[in-house]
């Protein structure tokens, strides 16, 4: 899982502050991240979640599907 507050977000993606918060701004704009702006803690919305999972189980599919293309 992500962090949820901004500076370890900072460095699990080796940003400065202000990209930083520029992609976040970005995803809560689309829908895709909660932040509370005194905090700074960040959180997926429930799309994201639902995202995350397809693309989880999209992994695992593929993995099995491997050894029959070889």
């Amino acid at each position: 899982s992500l962090p949820s507050n901004l500076k370890d977000l900072q460095e699990k993606f080796q940003l400065s502050k202000m990209p930083m918060n520029r992609r976040i701004n970005e995803l809560e704009q689309v829908g895709l991240l909660k932040r509370d702006r005194y905090t700074g803690n960040v959180e997926p919305t429930d799309l994201t979640k639902v995202f995350i999972k397809m693309i989880e189980e999209l992994k695992e599919e593929v993995v099995k599907e491997i050894p029959n293309l070889i």
